[in-house]
């Protein structure tokens, strides 16, 4: 049987070990496993800067969830 390479959320693994990269990049912390990225110090998706915005939304796609703490 053929695999496709499809991973989580519908993305190849090397699309989203590029997309992780990215938004380390981007000094965000992201958590693969519980499929978490902090985006400190922003308080909304719209704050943050336009290229990690685009980044950070493919991996909100395919299943992560973006935290917005107010510290």
């Amino acid at each position: 049987m053929k695999k496709d390479g499809l991973k989580k959320g519908g993305l190849k693994q090397s699309r989203l070990n590029y997309l992780y990269r990215k938004v380390r990049e981007a000094d965000f912390t992201i958590d693969p496993g519980l499929r978490e990225i902090d985006v400190f110090p922003y308080q909304s998706f719209n704050e943050i800067p336009v290229g990690p915005r685009y980044y950070v939304g493919q991996l909100m796609k395919a299943g992560f969830n973006v935290q917005m703490k107010i510290r």
